[in-house]
């Protein structure tokens, strides 16, 4: 499971959303899991780079309406929502 650096967060910004970015195209294939901080997020779907606004801000309310953060990266022309995965 690769783990993200802290510093390596950027923010994808659309609508009113500011959702956590990474770059993931150093990584072949895109992760399943992925490590961050000390939280595991997991793979949830993936939406195109081109049209993405129509998408990502519906399935993102959706996960943050559940309680749940996300984090999106990015691996060449998709973006990839990754779902934290609760503590045990």
């Amino acid at each position: 499971m690769p783990t993200i650096r802290a510093d390596a967060i950027d923010v994808l910004y659309i609508e009113e959303l500011e959702l956590p970015l990474i770059e993931i195209t150093h990584i072949d294939p895109p992760p399943r899991t992925l490590t961050l901080t000390g939280k595991e997020y997991v793979f949830e779907s993936s939406v195109p780079v081109k049209g993405f606004s129509a998408i990502l801000p519906k399935v993102a309310r959706e996960i943050m309406a559940q309680g749940k953060e996300l984090l999106i990266g990015r691996w060449g022309m998709r973006y990839y929502v990754y779902v934290e995965v609760p503590a045990s």
